[in-house]
């Protein structure tokens, strides 16, 4: 699998140093999410009806780590 190799937008400092909302701000403006969204859409139309926000599930594992979050229940 080929790397691609880009410039960082900002340095682990400099995301530190930020405001938590402009850090996340950042954060989430250069990630893309959508793969991991079409990895965990349902595709089936059997089973349970899914109502939930995928994008905010995928956001809110990213928060997790950069936050060094233990647990989901010290997420939540």
């Amino acid at each position: 699998m080929p790397y691609i190799r880009h410039e960082s937008l900002f340095t682990l400092q400099e995301l530190y140093k930020m405001e938590q909302k402009d850090r996340f701000r950042e954060i989430f403006a250069t990630i893309d999410i959508t793969p991991i969204l079409r990895l965990v859409r349902k595709t089936s139309l059997y089973g349970a009806p899914v109502e939930m926000n995928d994008r905010a599930m995928v956001y809110s594992l990213i928060v997790t780590i950069v936050e060094r979050i233990p647990t989901i229940k010290d997420l939540i």
